[in-house]
């Protein structure tokens, strides 16, 4: 049965009486989710990184490509994802059909016209800008159809997710894409395909999860003859999808030329080692993003509701809460990168270690924007989303700028320094504009607490690490797994939380019906409230 079917027969108090059920289910879901896709995503790079640093540097320049796979998507994934379900609502099969319908057309036709553009402009990327890279010509051809089917498979998500089928959205993407990508890249290496050979693959497991998305739209969510029948690319319903997508896409172009200019900086000015010790670099400093990226998304539909509620205050606690809660969850890594930089990068190798200095300035600055993740969102809240579209402008022109002056001169280390004031910039900005307009800021002494208690439960950690360093992966994990104790412990002695986190708790355990965190509460109110 389709599940529009299944719609049209629901009654709006069976929506209304299962909607938290759904969120909670949905949340784990995208946290699981989440979470495979960077492991695997980490397993890819090490195990490129294992065959030779050029081979993941030359891999990495011509992946960045993959990027530019939202401009065929022409915004549309985001446009599914709020108009979906706003007509699943009024319960009008026709429009939703539709409304797939022209994406998936409209996609298919640009995404058509720019694989062919970048397949014939290849040859000249390549001579005038990657002149070291000596298959780049061939590469960009292979990844040219690698963006034809990721942006096919950015909108079958998009889909999936507008119907809330978030298992079907983590099939496709975490397991089947991932899986995919992560079996092509081990037999590629395994059996010496080199850097063309690694293209092919990466792009033949990119063409089967677009079919397997195709198979799964139609099998469980919309009959694909249906939708394609129903497109029509003139009508009301594609004026909005491209009138509400344009904004997304021109957000898009210069969040896409912030990810990508250190490395296509790197590309033109420097070697493919340095290149693929900057990718090991920046794939390890990613899981950083995990934890803060999952906090404030679900914290997002808290402060939403509460907004719409007109309960500001507890918006401005809300977002104090999240801040600090990620800044708690992301200190420690950050100084468990930077202390054992060195000894961190080497497990791709022996000759990754030269990038720790580059692992130090990534993880440094990565604190700083995950920690203002919170405030982008805040201002989204507040209906200031040409802020964030300035922000964005200005952290991009600020990347490409301090790319352009760095990278000829400090490589690797130029590339992660400007990618990281970039970034914070973006954040610390919308950290001023929410002040200013809302009032609202998250700092605390707490802050203070918990850097006291990273600080001593890491140098604790360091001194142990030190006496086994000849062991130095299993004293990694031995130090890893010690300073989380003691950073934990440290901080309910040093009572770093107040009641702002009880709060939060309470609100988030109605909100997503998670019963599992009310013990949690309770234990940190009787903690708060300890004379």
């Amino acid at each position: 049965m389709y599940f529009m079917k299944k719609i049209s027969k629901d009654s709006p108090a069976a929506d209304e009486a299962g909607a938290f059920k759904s969120l909670a289910r949905g949340s784990s879901v995208v946290l699981a989710s989440l979470m495979l896709s960077k492991v695997i995503t980490g397993l890819n790079t090490w195990v490129i990184a294992r065959a030779s640093p050029e081979l993941l540097g030359e891999f990495a320049v011509g992946s960045a490509f993959l990027a530019l796979a939202f401009l065929p998507e022409l915004g549309f994934p985001a446009g599914l994802v709020r108009l979906i379900p706003e007509y699943a609502f009024k319960r009008d099969l026709k429009k939703v059909k539709e409304l797939a319908g022209v994406a998936l057309k409209a996609s298919f036709v640009s995404s058509l016209i720019f694989c062919v553009a970048l397949f014939a402009a290849s040859d000249w990327i390549a001579a005038r800008f990657f002149v070291s890279y000596t298959s780049m010509a061939v590469v960009l051809k292979v990844f040219a159809f690698g963006i034809f089917f990721l942006s096919f498979v950015e909108v079958l998500a998009a889909i999936m997710h507008g119907f809330k089928r978030v298992e079907l959205e983590a099939y496709l993407r975490s397991l089947a894409e991932n899986l995919l990508r992560l079996g092509a890249v081990v037999a590629a290496v395994f059996f010496g395909f080199g850097v063309v050979g690694l293209s092919l693959a990466y792009v033949a497991a990119e063409l089967v999860a677009a079919v397997f998305g195709l198979w799964l739209v139609n099998r469980y969510v919309l009959p694909l003859k249906q939708v394609f029948s129903s497109a029509n690319l003139k009508g009301a319903v594609a004026g909005r999808l491209f009138y509400f997508s344009a904004p997304i896409l021109f957000a898009q172009t210069f969040a896409t030329a912030l990810g990508a200019a250190g490395t296509l900086f790197l590309g033109h000015f420097r070697t493919p080692v340095e290149t693929g010790i900057y990718a090991a670099a920046s794939a390890l400093v990613m899981l950083t993003l995990l934890a803060p990226s999952v906090i404030a998304n679900l914290s997002l539909q808290v402060m939403v509701e509460q907004h719409a509620q007109g309960n500001r205050k507890t918006v401005e606690k809300i977002y104090a809460s999240v801040c600090k809660w990620i800044f708690f969850a992301n200190l420690p890594l950050v100084l468990f990168f930077s202390i054992f930089a060195s000894r961190i990068m080497e497990i791709f190798g022996s000759e990754f270690s030269a990038g720790a200095q580059t692992l130090v300035v990534l993880s440094a600055g990565y604190l700083v924007y995950s920690v203002g993740m919170p405030a982008v969102n805040a201002l989204s809240v507040f209906d200031k989303p040409r802020l964030v579209l300035v922000n964005s402008i200005a952290a991009a022109l600020s990347a490409v700028l301090l790319c352009f002056l760095l990278v000829p001169t400090y490589g690797m280390f130029g590339a992660g320094f400007a990618y990281v004031f970039a970034l914070s910039l973006s954040v610390i900005m919308a950290q001023i504009e929410i002040f200013f307009l809302q009032k609202m800021q998250p700092y605390s002494f707490e802050f203070v607490k918990a850097s006291v208690a990273a600080c001593v439960a890491l140098g604790l950690a360091y001194f142990g690490f030190r006496l086994a360093d000849q062991y130095y992966l299993l004293a990694l994990v031995l130090a890893a797994a010690v300073a989380a104790v003691l950073y934990t412990a440290f901080l309910f002695f040093l009572r770093a939380f107040d009641e702002k986190d009880i709060l939060l708790l309470k609100v988030a355990e109605r909100k997503f019906g998670v019963a599992k965190l009310a013990p949690l509460r309770e234990l940190a109110k009787k903690y708060y409230f300890r004379k």
